[in-house]
């Protein structure tokens, strides 16, 4: 509760996240200059722990790596390249050690470039241009490999490329003079890929921060849809410096300054359309249980690695606890369902309050729904883990201690939940925490009182409905009240249309309060989810369903719809994701834009599905 002590408008000050109706995918803006990385440091060396580095850095050396520039919202157009057939694509040549040579395009827009050693690439039939020719092949050369417009007069040989890099000379294309700069244009090399071959590391070409966090993710992305490269090692690229490494040390402390800054340059504040947060695998960097969490919440890990920390988590939980007691953390799952996590409920209050609460603050619903998917089942199975001392609570004196502290009991945690939903402020964060503020109160039976209050409430209005000018007042207070006024909701009220509408409403409350005061909670929520489909335009009934789940006047009866939905997922299907994880992690539908395409892949690698993407391609 210390930690959520403060200005009701906290959330407000990071607004990154664009909204849509489903998951928003939060975004980073690339055109803002942000905090860069200190990389002098001798403690960021590449260790031996970081795989492949001295091998790249020879070839690097030796002229023997081609680079390409991806657009930054071409990425998965590209990997579905390389997971094709083998095609032609644009790369450049460094000179020894990437000293001395711009890449293509700017670091906004192209931030991120692919390495290949050439030496594992057939050049035979590939087209060389010098620095300071612009060949422009994309236009230049077509299907056949024919080239247009004079481009065969002004192709150099490999080692006549090798020899301009060296000495830093080059022809000047609309001069024709011999220049010698210390800083080349880039040149241009044509050839085909195939796949994986070849491909040995990623290159970011500046420190900043935000850059860097997207070079992690995406290098994810490409572990993910291309499993056969491994983890590649990653270097940041300047023209000065030439290819520099970023080992795991480094990559940590990537992750560090952008928690302990917070940056505004991290989030887009001023509508500016930036790039979607791809989710990072820090699986093997340098970061605490809590540094994770918090990062997920902020930012986003993989489904993979949020499920990694978590489970590592339990284990360290299932060993505090007695043999009798771990004998109870095998939960069976059905075929196909991950499984699920064997926390104990304190652990996994803990989890979520400090989570979500992270996710509201930068509002990240897809994180949000993410970390609800893998955690909230713990606490709603029917077998649950004994409380044991939470791991991650060690650091009592700190505010994630007091957090911790708060939430260890269910009564608190409900406190929690409630003023974490006070601060949501968009409609995929709001539906992922009030899924959980309406599971815990069913599931504590708090929802209880409120739902024979309107019981009551209904009782009292349907006693009076008989009277023609009661319904009609009831109707004029109701469209004053909430503005829905119009003629169908008056002839509702003329005809005794809202008066049945309501009695139904009342007995499916009734049916409602008796599986709570069961605590069925399964049977609660699909009756629930049941009764909310059954609504058209709802009024007075929507406004008894925001106070029985413990919603305000932001959730609107679709948001209310997606709550029920959410809830019943939840706890109908424990510790599964909407999408299943062999499933393709890049989207399957083409004929979206190219954007929307990598938005998709950033939800699959939080095991979500976009709203757009994919139902696209299940409505075709």
């Amino acid at each position: 509760l210390d930690l959520l002590e403060g200005p009701a408008d906290v959330a407000l000050a990071m607004p990154g996240a664009i909204v849509q109706d489903g998951v928003p995918v939060r975004r980073v803006n690339f055109h803002a200059r942000g905090d860069r990385l200190d990389m002098d440091g001798a403690e960021l060396s590449p260790g031996p722990n970081d795989p492949r580095v001295a091998e790249v850095l020879e070839a690097i050396s030796a002229q023997c790596c081609l680079v390409k520039t991806v657009v930054n919202e071409h990425w998965v157009d590209f990997i579905d390249q390389l997971q094709g057939p083998r095609f032609r694509t644009c790369t450049s040549m460094p000179p020894p050690m990437g000293i001395g040579m711009r890449l293509f395009g700017g670091t906004s827009s192209y931030t991120l470039g692919v390495i290949w050693d050439r030496r594992k690439l057939d050049l035979s039939d590939a087209f060389i241009w010098p620095s300071g020719y612009f060949a422009k092949s994309d236009y230049n050369v077509d299907a056949n490999g024919r080239l247009l417009n004079g481009r065969e007069k002004a192709l150099v040989t490999l080692e006549q490329l090798m020899h301009s890099n060296e000495t830093k000379t080059y022809r000047h294309q609309l001069t024709g003079d011999d220049v010698t700069e210390k800083v080349l244009p880039y040149n241009e090399v044509l050839t085909f890929v195939e796949g994986v071959v070849g491909i040995v590391g990623i290159c970011v070409r500046s420190s900043e921060i935000t850059h860097l966090l997207w070079a992690l993710g995406i290098r994810s992305l490409l572990q993910r849809a291309l499993p056969a490269l491994g983890e590649l090692p990653l270097f940041v690229h300047d023209p000065e410096r030439g290819m520099r490494p970023v080992g795991r040390a480094a990559q940590s402390k990537v992750v560090h300054e952008f928690l302990q800054a917070l940056h505004p340059h991290a989030a887009v504040a001023d509508g500016t359309v930036g790039m979607p947060c791809m989710p990072i695998d820090t699986r093997l960097l340098e970061l605490s249980v809590l540094e994770q969490i918090r990062f997920h919440g902020t930012y986003g890990l993989t489904s993979d690695a949020l499920s990694s920390v978590l489970q590592g988590l339990a284990m360290n939980e299932a060993s505090d606890t007695s043999q009798e007691s771990s004998s109870q953390l095998s939960i069976p799952q059905a075929e196909g369902q991950r499984q699920m996590l064997n926390l104990c409920p304190d652990a996994a209050r803990t989890i979520l309050a400090f989570g979500l609460h992270q996710a509201v603050l930068s509002d990240n619903s897809a994180s949000a729904m993410s970390l609800l998917r893998l955690v909230a089942p713990v606490l709603f199975s029917a077998t649950t883990v004994p409380n044991a001392a939470l791991s991650l609570a060690g650091r009592a004196g700190t505010a994630q201690g007091q957090l911790v502290r708060s939430c260890s009991s269910d009564s608190r945690f409900s406190d929690v939940l409630h003023r974490i939903c006070s601060r949501s402020f968009s409609r995929g964060v709001l539906v992922a925490v009030g899924s959980l503020v309406a599971l815990e109160d069913f599931a504590s039976g708090r929802m209880l009182p409120r739902i024979v209050e309107a019981c009551h409430q209904l009782e009292g209005w349907l006693d009076n409905s008989n009277s023609f000018v009661f319904r009609v007042g009831s109707w004029h207070e109701l469209s004053n009240h909430s503005g829905a006024g119009h003629d169908a909701a008056f002839s509702a009220f003329v005809t005794k249309r809202a008066v049945g509408n309501r009695r139904q409403f009342h007995d499916e409350l009734l049916e409602l309060e008796r599986l709570e005061e069961s605590r069925d909670l399964l049977h609660g929520m699909q009756h629930l989810r049941s009764l909310i489909s059954h609504l058209h335009h709802p009024c007075l009934r929507l406004e008894i369903l925001q106070h029985i789940l413990g919603l305000d006047s932001r959730f609107d009866l679709s948001a209310v719809q997606a709550v029920a939905n959410l809830a019943l997922s939840i706890i109908a299907a424990p510790g599964s994701t909407p999408r299943a994880e062999d499933e393709p992690i890049l989207p399957k539908d083409s004929r979206a834009t190219s954007f929307l395409r990598l938005e998709a892949a950033a939800c699959h690698m939080q095991g979500l599905v976009h709203p757009e993407v994919d139902a696209q391609y299940a409505g075709s």
